[in-house]
């Protein structure tokens, strides 16, 4: 079975995000836009990915940390990745802080934008993670923030999945074979025993 790739679960974390984007914004779909995000949150970066439509919902790949799951001696090992990516809500609202942190059913603020995004991707199921284990949320933080301009928060995603592996050579090709083994049991003290000798006979093949 194929493993999850990064650019599989990030193209599943996108599709289910834009499906969150309707024009105009209403309750359930509450984004103008969907995009892709790269490195630290700055208001430059918002105005380039954003284009000033906003509530937005970003998408930014973090990484991804990497644990040994197998290891046998003499044969291949298996690796585990924890891939992260963040889901970055924006609001831009030049009122209170109430407004921009909570919003109302037709403005939504920053709060109300955070669980919306979060009932999109927590617990996603993509195809061939590991063990067939879903997304998870991690943690929500901010990313910028300036009371009365814009409110900018990120939630942690987590998929775990194998990790890509090289392909060597088998250390043990172009040796020859091993025959095969066969060997008796015998009862030597007995001298009776010579009718019933072998007791046991054996054969293996070490390359069946």
């Amino acid at each position: 079975m194929a493993n999850a790739t990064l650019a599989e679960i990030d193209a599943a974390l996108y599709t289910a995000i834009g499906a969150l984007v309707s024009g105009p914004p209403v309750a359930a779909t509450p984004f103008a836009v969907a995009a892709r995000y790269a490195g630290p949150v700055s208001k430059q970066g918002l105005s380039n990915v954003c284009r000033e439509q906003y509530p937005a919902v970003m998408l930014r790949f973090d990484g991804e940390t990497v644990a040994r799951d197998i290891l046998v001696w003499g044969a291949a090992s298996e690796e585990v990745g924890d891939a992260s990516w963040s889901v970055i809500t924006v609001v831009e609202d030049p009122r209170e802080v109430d407004d921009g942190m909570l919003g109302n059913a037709n403005a939504p603020g920053a709060l109300r934008l955070i669980d919306t995004a979060l009932a999109a991707v927590n617990a996603l199921n993509v195809a061939n993670t590991y063990q067939g284990i879903s997304l998870r949320a991690a943690e929500t933080r901010p990313e910028l923030i300036e009371a009365g301009v814009v409110y900018a928060y990120s939630t942690r995603l987590v998929a775990r999945r194998v990790m890509p592996q090289a392909t060597n050579p088998d250390p043990a090709a172009g040796l020859p074979l091993l025959g095969p083994m066969r060997g008796d049991i015998n009862l030597e003290s007995d001298p009776s025993a010579a009718d019933v000798n072998p007791v046991v006979q054996f054969e293996a093949d070490p390359n069946p």
